[in-house]
């Protein structure tokens, strides 16, 4: 492994090489960040797709680029899909995480995301991420639970709280903690629900509520809008224990269901949240985040999706090319692009009246939580 020093040495002598990515892992036996890049990496652009401009503004915008993206599972990529990969003609090295880890790192990194929402995240996965990130900035949370929801953030954002919730069906609930059998042991959950919200603090005091939701493809539309709605609602419980009132949100993740009737459901039943997608979906764009291996031609689905606010304004969402991520085999994962789903990411603006209630927040947050609670305790009383 090399030291800080050489790395800096050979940074001073050649400047223009930002980021040196080395050797992909050959051995689990070796540690899992042997491979080498500079936080001072300059982010790409190049995927990315301009959706308005504010214009010159006499304040100082103030900007968050959220990334949401389904990493593929270790043990269930290695069960199913190194299969596939098989018999696409990819070798089953494409599926070991110690292969995937570094290719997840420099995705999510040339994007310069603030903050990331991650699916399908295993505990020694979620380790392994976190130490690869720490280096660049990010911290992370999630809920320690197998096959789950993680969010990862760097400064100047800071975390305040989070709160998660989960679901699995009956011969699943092992995969729980005890906390999270005990509350299911007598209700009749669906397949599989993960739900990570996590309330932060901008750069000027700005409050955003990120949800991270995770729903499964063998649960029906309603049982999944429901549980859209749910993860939606523990993000509104989160604010109300903070004493926030109508924070910028975003809703991103995974959510199995097709974009254009998640879209109709969103804006009917969670406060018109929008999709952040909307101008580049309407001008016609074939784009899609999901690529089954069991039949690539007919399974490109678009089931990744985030939503926001309308304190939030959408200026540039990430469009993947093909060429970026497919190979001869046409399959995903594969040698060069580590999951079979795409991540979807956007910037976001916020409005000039966002910065003014981040102000009064700061001065009434001791108040308002006291407030919030008498008037609950009115209306209970009535």
């Amino acid at each position: 492994r090399r030291s800080k020093v050489e790395d800096a040495a050979e940074l001073r002598h050649n400047p223009t090489c930002l980021m040196q990515p080395l050797a992909l892992l050959s051995s689990r036996f070796l540690h899992p960040m042997t491979f080498v890049m500079s936080p001072r990496m300059c982010p790409s652009r190049k995927h990315w797709k301009e959706v308005a401009w504010l214009g010159e503004t006499a304040t100082k915008i103030v900007q968050v680029t959220v990334l949401s993206w389904n990493i593929l599972d270790d043990e269930y990529c290695m069960k199913y899909n190194s299969v596939e990969c098989l018999e696409g003609g990819e070798p089953i090295e494409v599926c070991h995480w110690h292969n995937r880890l570094p290719l997840i790192i420099k995705e999510v990194l040339q994007h310069n995301a603030d903050i990331i929402a991650l699916q399908e995240v295993s505990p020694h996965m979620f380790v392994d991420l976190l130490e690869a990130l720490r280096p660049f900035g990010y911290d992370g949370v999630h809920d320690g639970e197998v096959w789950t929801a993680a969010t990862f953030w760097r400064q100047p954002w800071r975390i305040e709280a989070w709160k998660s919730d989960a679901a699995e069906a009956p011969h699943l609930r092992h995969r729980l903690s005890r906390r999270q059998q005990a509350l299911l042991a007598n209700s009749h959950e669906p397949y599989f629900f993960r739900a990570l919200s996590v309330a932060f603090r901008g750069p000027e005091g700005q409050t955003l509520l990120c949800n991270n939701i995770h729903t499964d493809w063998r649960d029906g539309t309603e049982v999944r809008y429901q549980q859209v709605h749910r993860a939606f609602q523990l993000g509104q419980k989160l604010c109300f224990e903070l004493g926030w009132r109508d924070a910028p949100t975003t809703l991103a993740g995974d959510f199995n269901d097709d974009t254009k009737d998640l879209c109709q459901f969103v804006a009917k039943s969670l406060c018109n949240l929008k999709n952040a997608y909307m101008a580049e979906d309407a001008a016609g764009s074939k784009r899609f985040t999901y690529l089954s291996v069991q039949d690539p031609k007919l399974s490109k689905k678009c089931i990744d999706a985030i939503f926001h606010s309308g304190h939030l304004t959408s200026t540039g969402v990430l469009v993947k090319e093909e060429g970026s991520f497919l190979t001869d085999t046409a399959v995903i994962p594969n040698a060069i692009f580590p999951s079979d789903h795409l991540p979807v990411a956007c910037t976001f603006e916020f409005s000039s009246n966002v910065k003014q209630g981040a102000e009064k927040s700061g001065r009434a947050s001791k108040k308002s939580i006291w407030l919030l609670a008498w008037e609950a305790a009115s209306l209970a009383w009535k």
